[in-house]
């Protein structure tokens, strides 16, 4: 039995009753004395303000009793994504998912609430979904000043488990990462990284750090001038001022990582913020009125999406703000993969998706719902980068 303090000069069991511990707060009244036979020099005590001390006492001492008794209600939220997480075979669910997420992380409790997302179900997820699961989950924890854990990780999916940690998400977030064998369907070459869009030495990182892995397969220099001009471009316009974002910005940020697929030997450069979106910002320009003229050639008098929208900035061939000094914007990104054959351009912003080939040739797709910023991939095989160097090198 260990005590414990009840008052002023007073121990008492552990396992007092509420009683025991009211009537000890209670002041002490000896109500035999006849008042007149008290002396003439004794001074009778103030009633009213013993009662008044003995009420707030007993008033205190029960709202502690009911707080030790009182269950906390702690309520699990589960969010369940699919069994596959891919914006290109599977893409309503997953974004539907990833809306799910956001809405429930960023949401008002009024009980204690614990969000949990459970990838046990998840067979499979591509690289770009884990980009940007791992930029939600990042959100969350810089918003809320969260720190994650893992849980059932041994009954993930070994792809599941072996990508995210060879990309680098337990790393950003800071959390211990699951036992992994490493990944069999990506190598990655530049771990997830992030910074905010005013951070220039971050984003001089990742700049450098796309450059020598093209460097490990080519010796072309406007191949990285093009590919670090349009990573700043990426970065730079993804947040206007007057835009009210649906879930709160964790800051302006991006997300950056370089990766290869060994079974289709392509290097793959990702950039994603959680912005308005390139389609929000194309109406603010001075350009606007050439944009809608663009648009009306490729629409034949019809709405335009999102998707038309896209490729009509990227066909106009200028940035989304006009500034000489940033390039050309959307055509700056797509010069990076001009002139390697099998190589493309795949952005996805609001609610448009287009896809750049070498030659001029561009893929659109209007989709159901945004993604929740805008996701910039160069993809470009890393044969054709090696053949074309041998050939430059021929005599």
């Amino acid at each position: 039995m260990l005590p414990s303090r009840a008052g002023p000069g007073h121990l008492v069991p552990r396992f007092a009753t509420a009683r025991c511990l009211l009537n000890a707060a209670r002041p002490r009244i000896n109500a035999t004395r006849h008042p007149t036979s008290e002396p003439a020099s004794v001074k009778r005590p103030d009633r009213t303000r013993q009662h008044i001390i003995a009420r707030l006492v007993r008033r205190r001492w029960t709202k502690r009793l009911r707080r030790v008794g009182r269950v906390r209600l702690i309520i699990e939220v589960p969010v369940v994504p699919p069994d596959v997480l891919s914006f290109r075979r599977n893409f309503e669910a997953t974004v539907r998912f990833l809306d799910e997420f956001r809405d429930r992380i960023m949401a008002r409790k009024r009980f204690r609430e614990i969000v949990h997302v459970d990838l046990v179900p998840v067979k499979e997820i591509s690289v770009p979904v884990a980009i940007v699961l791992a930029a939600e989950f990042h959100r969350w924890v810089l918003i809320h000043h969260l720190r994650l854990n893992v849980r059932s990780s041994e009954r993930w999916s070994p792809q599941v488990k072996n990508l995210l940690s060879d990309l680098g998400v337990f790393d950003l977030l800071g959390v211990r990462p699951p036992i992994s064998n490493g990944a069999d369907d990506n190598l990655t070459l530049t771990k997830l990284q992030s910074g905010h869009k005013f951070d220039g030495k971050k984003i001089d990182a990742l700049q450098t750090a796309f450059r020598e892995i093209v460097e490990g397969f080519m010796n072309n220099p406007e191949l990285y001038d093009g590919l670090s001009e349009a990573v700043e471009n990426a970065i730079t316009h993804a947040y206007p001022a007057d835009y009210e974002p649906r879930h709160q910005w964790a800051g302006h940020r991006w997300w950056g990582a370089g990766c290869l697929d060994p079974q289709t030997m392509n290097l793959r450069f990702f950039i994603f913020d959680q912005g308005a979106g390139i389609p929000y910002t194309l109406p603010a320009n001075d350009w606007y009125e050439a944009l809608r003229e663009r648009l009306a050639v490729l629409t034949q008098g019809a709405l335009a999406n999102d998707a038309l929208m896209l490729r009509a900035a990227l066909e106009l061939g200028r940035s989304s703000t006009g500034e000489a000094h940033r390039g050309r914007g959307l055509k700056k990104m797509s010069d990076v993969i001009d002139d390697t054959q099998g190589a493309f351009l795949r952005i996805i912003s609001g609610s448009g998706e287009i896809i750049c080939h070498p030659g001029g040739r561009v893929e659109t797709f209007n989709r159901p719902t945004n993604i929740g910023g805008t996701l910039i991939e160069w993809n470009m095989p890393a044969t054709a980068l090696i053949d074309d160097q041998q050939e430059g090198s021929e005599p």
